[in-house]
């Protein structure tokens, strides 16, 4: 069993790590400003881009993060990603489910988080489940992985397989997963 915490569209490198494990997501951790718990990267045809949920200042329990919504931050993500992934293969048949999601405007990040890791892991048809944890809980005993803010930051790490992406001549690892999805669909959990 591993724990760790949840990512705003997580990189390819997290769920390599969770791939092979039942697994558990802390739900009452301390937010973390400047994380992978608001942003992701994703590749553009001008190099790599950072998207990056604005939240509210104030909250320090994950489950209190409320999204700011006076930027017109939705509306720059998914002019990103359409962008970014309008010519991958599997753009057309994912894409609205992600935009629905955004479009609902859902008031706290960790909801958000859950709702697209959700819709990544029915698109990927991941068979291990998870659960949320009910309490903050600061060591876990040996039965237990703790990988909590074990990735704050983007590792360059390179995946076990290489696919093809939109755009570039180098392949540029561990991205957002929705840059495997897009471009290798229901077969992405082959190359984690």
């Amino acid at each position: 069993m591993i724990i760790t915490e949840l990512h705003y569209l997580p990189l390819i490198s997290y769920f390599s790590r969770i791939k092979e494990n039942d697994f558990q997501i802390e739900a009452h951790e301390y937010y973390q400003k400047q994380s992978l718990r608001n942003r992701t990267y994703i590749l553009t045809a001008n190099g790599e881009l950072v998207l990056t949920i604005p939240v509210q200042h104030g909250a320090t329990n994950i489950r209190e993060v409320k999204i700011d919504y006076s930027q017109d931050w939705v509306k720059n993500h998914l002019r990103a990603l359409q962008s970014a992934y309008k010519h991958s293969p599997y753009y057309d048949y994912y894409f609205p489910y992600f935009e629905d999601i955004y479009q609902r405007k859902l008031t706290q990040l960790l909801d958000l988080n859950l709702e697209l890791f959700q819709l990544i892991l029915k698109m990927m048809k991941w068979q291990k489940g998870f659960i949320l944890t009910e309490s903050f809980i600061p060591n876990y005993k040996n039965q237990i992985q703790d990988i909590r803010s074990k990735y704050q930051y983007r590792e360059h790490t390179e995946p076990t397989k290489l696919y093809q992406q939109v755009f570039g001549i180098e392949f540029v690892p561990n991205l957002s997963i929705l840059d495997l999805l897009f471009n290798k669909g229901p077969d992405s959990i082959l190359y984690l």
